[in-house]
């Protein structure tokens, strides 16, 4: 008996972490149908949940007083990103499938789950860098007094305790 509890305590990181994984979509806000947030829109970052950082090319015009040549230069910088975020989204959407149909098998091969679960991680871990990217070179075209507007607003919308959630680090 003591044996078979070394081995359930070995694999309860990998289905904790195979079980956030999949709760993760119970804690996201409502969606439409077209993948958009029904949510009202209230920051310059993250017009939608697509990854476009500076999708709302109108209210950032208004927020930081871009000109038409900065708003010209971040739709391509966006269009680009998008399509170099959805390869890694593809990717990643068969991946959490499988994951999900591991986890339903009556007998789990834990092996095959860490191998998945970190193949899940390497996808995820090139969005954030992509996303990181492109936050950093539409950074580029900002003057410093809009990087300072735009840096506060980020600081303002992700506070601590926002949507209902405390930070616990």
């Amino acid at each position: 008996m003591p044996e078979r509890k070394d081995n359930i305590m070995k694999f309860a990181p990998i289905i904790i972490a195979a079980f956030i994984l999949l709760s993760s979509p119970a804690w996201a806000r409502p969606y439409s149908s077209d993948g958009h947030s029904n949510a009202p829109e209230r920051s310059t970052v993250h017009k939608s949940h697509r990854g476009d950082f500076y999708g709302n090319t109108d209210y950032l015009k208004k927020s930081l007083g871009l000109d038409d040549a900065q708003i010209k230069q971040i739709s391509l910088i966006n269009s680009r990103y998008r399509k170099e975020l959805e390869v890694f989204r593809k990717k990643l959407r068969p991946k959490k499938f499988q994951l999900r149909e591991i986890l339903l098998l009556d007998r789990v091969e834990y092996r095959a789950l860490k191998q998945l679960l970190h193949e899940i991680s390497d996808i995820e871990t090139e969005l954030r860098f992509l996303r990181i990217k492109h936050r950093l070179d539409i950074e580029k075209i900002l003057t410093p007094e809009q990087k300072t507007k735009l840096r506060q607003e980020k600081r303002r919308k992700h506070r601590p305790g926002r949507h209902g959630r405390k930070n616990i680090y």
